[in-house]
């Protein structure tokens, strides 16, 4: 049986766009091919990129991470030059000094922008002592935190040799982002 829930790679391959055909049309806004601009992934992680193509209310990116390629909607884009320094109430995300013991819901996203979903994935269980439980199975494992990077290492167990991003948001909500095999995107969030 093929688990696509934790192999990341495979679920990016579900979920990478079709490649827009070249067009002269000029890109609605002020973003024009080329522009540095910013994607979201998932509610709330931007992710730096370059502006490839558009067509309607569809753009084609580059992200500046790994080169990778991908179609969005408009509504995911954002222009770096017009964005406003972040306030008090949309700060970056906390580097916590430990990960709170909780279950953590979790969810990614399948499909092709724009007819993909948001799709619910199996939960994990952070407990105290390094310990953690996928729902899948029950599995249990160890996990290590490395608060200077908020980088979580998973041992043994369904996610036995993944990685994690794990902040709090300006509210104290604790959040893990699981990222792709790379490391150079998030692609199931949990809070």
């Amino acid at each position: 049986m093929l688990n696509l829930l934790w192999r990341p790679t495979v679920l990016l391959i579900c979920i990478s766009g079709g490649l827009l055909a070249q067009s002269s049309a000029p890109c609605p806004g002020s973003l024009a091919t080329g522009a540095a601009i910013e994607v979201r992934w998932g509610s709330s992680t931007w992710w730096p990129s370059v502006l490839v193509g558009c067509k309607g209310a569809q753009y084609q990116i580059r992200y500046t991470s790994d080169n990778s390629l991908e179609v969005v909607d408009g509504s995911r884009v954002r222009n770096i030059n017009s964005v406003a320094p972040p306030s008090a109430a949309t700060a970056s995300p906390k580097k916590p000094a430990a990960v709170k013991p909780k279950t953590y819901s979790c969810s990614a996203f399948v499909g092709i922008p724009p007819n993909g979903h948001m799709q619910p994935m199996p939960a994990i269980t952070i407990k105290s002592g390094g310990v953690y439980v996928h729902a899948t199975g029950n599995s249990r494992g160890d996990f290590t935190y490395d608060s200077a990077q908020s980088l979580i290492l998973f041992k043994g167990g369904n996610l036995d040799g993944q990685a994690a991003r794990y902040d709090e948001s300006p509210t104290g909500a604790p959040t893990l982002h699981i990222y792709n095999e790379r490391r150079s995107r998030t692609l199931i969030d949990c809070d």
